[in-house]
């Protein structure tokens, strides 16, 4: 699928020099490359198979599900990548908390896959996963969605595994079993996603004679110093790009 729009560039940004520069430059790249490296996963003009040629039916679906999910994350990305450049931080997060529940549709995804699942739990997940939808104003639709925690867990296994096929020491293997990287960043976004103190940080502070001050929007490029390490992509693209690489189905 070819799209022209989405090709906002990130304006880079200092941070701190204990950082390595060539981590850094790679994060920006992966930022910057983000459209072209997932654009061969999306299809459009899917034809959804019938349920007769049960291969074709499922692979038909999932190509639909990989194709509206990474078509969403393009929106997203680049709306996170305007607010980055423009220091609005709010927006930032609240951005960066939908973004990063991509990683862990496709790590669910693939965990389920794996599973060598009935062909019948197969479809009930993948039905659940495409039409899921649950209160507001238009019930009548209600398919309970399968809970975000739960799919950020699946997505840390699927990454556990992949991780534990490199390493023999045992310890470190204890390590590795003990983390969970994805849900953690996930919940540390959340924290200044939802209306908490953190979430206040990025427009105002307490100064130092005990008043409430505002932030000047302006001067808030010192701000991404704290951001670096939970805001760009690399710990998570790199997961999903993997598990879009390492599917059952070849899409």
């Amino acid at each position: 699928m070819r799209l022209m729009f989405f090709n906002t560039k990130i304006k880079k940004f200092a941070v701190d020099p204990m950082v390595d520069p060539a981590l850094v430059q790679e994060d920006f790249e992966l930022i910057d490359n983000y459209k072209q490296d997932i654009l061969k996963y999306i299809y459009d003009n899917i034809k959804i198979a019938s349920e007769t040629d049960i291969e074709t039916f499922f692979q038909s679906r999932i190509q639909m599900f990989l194709s509206q999910t990474l078509l969403r994350s393009l929106f997203l990305k680049e709306d996170i990548v305007h607010a980055l450049n423009s220091n609005n931080f709010p927006a930032f997060y609240a951005l960066a908390k939908a973004f990063l529940e991509i990683p862990a549709q496709l790590g669910y995804l693939t965990y389920i896959l794996y599973e060598n699942k009935s062909d019948e739990e197969l479809k009930e997940t993948l039905s659940t996963m495409i039409f899921a939808h649950q209160g507001g104003l238009t019930t009548e639709i209600e398919r309970k969605p399968i809970n975000i925690m739960t799919m950020f867990d699946k997505l840390d296994a699927v990454l556990e595994k992949m991780e534990l096929l490199q390493v023999l020491d045992k310890e470190k293997i204890k390590d590795i079993k003990k983390q969970k990287p994805m849900r953690v960043l996930y919940e540390d976004v959340c924290n200044f996603g939802h209306p908490n103190f953190m979430s206040h940080l990025s427009v105002g502070k307490i100064n130092k004679d005990g008043y409430w001050e505002a932030k000047n929007p302006d001067k808030l490029e010192s701000y991404k110093y704290e951001l670096y390490g939970g805001v760009l992509y690399a710990p998570f693209y790199n997961g999903y790009r993997n598990n879009l690489h390492n599917g059952k189905y070849d899409c």
